[in-house]
Order: structure tokens, then C-alpha cells, then sequence
């Protein structure tokens, strides 16, 4: 396979969705061991937002067909990073679209 050939796009979403699926496990790790010492910072709230909107829609979409997004079970922990996925990805996917569309243009100048 050929890196090169991707577009920006799919770079930015395989980029995004590992990078951030890495940094939203570690910064829970971290978080869930130090917040009795210290709160929560508010820019939390804007790192885990997009991960909170995929999880919420794929909950009340598998809600609907009649399957409980339980995290003891194993078809809850595969939805769980599933999602994490997504949300690195789809915020990737803009990323990388939007240098594509600026990289593009100083070219054809």
C-alpha cells in the first residue's frame, strides 16, 4: 500500500483516530487516579466532547434495537473503542481535508 496515494482526508482520520483514541485512554487513566487530589480541568470537557456525541448516538441508536451498552460485557467494550475510534477519526478526517484544501491551493497558484 502507498502512503502517498491517500488523500488527506483518510491520512487525517487514521492520524486522528489513533492519536486521539491513545490520548483520550491515557488522559482517563490519569484523571480517574488523580481526581480526588485535584478537579477535573474544564479543557477535559472539549477533548472527550466529540468521543461523548458518538458514544450518546451509537448508545440510543443499539438503545433502540434492543441491545444495553453494558461495559462489563464484551460487545460493550468493543462499542466503547469503537466510538473512541470514530470520534478521532471524524475530527481527523476534517483536519486533514481542510490542510488538503490549503496545501492544494498554494500549488495551483
Amino acid at each position: 500500500m502507498c502512503w502517498k496515494l491517500w488523500p488527506y482526508w483518510i491520512k487525517g482520520g487514521i492520524w486522528g483516530g489513533v492519536v486521539y483514541g491513545i490520548a483520550v485512554l491515557y488522559l482517563s487513566k490519569t484523571m480517574a487516579s488523580f481526581s480526588w487530589v485535584i478537579p477535573i480541568p474544564p479543557w477535559m470537557d472539549i477533548v472527550t466532547q466529540p468521543f461523548i456525541y458518538v458514544v450518546t448516538f451509537i448508545g440510543v441508536s443499539l438503545r433502540l434495537i434492543g441491545i444495553d451498552l453494558e461495559l462489563q460485557n464484551s460487545v460493550g467494550m468493543i462499542v466503547w473503542y469503537t466510538c473512541m475510534f470514530l470520534s478521532g477519526f471524524l475530527m481527523g478526517v476534517v483536519v486533514g481535508y481542510l490542510y488538503g484544501k490549503f496545501k492544494n491551493r498554494r500549488k495551483v497558484v
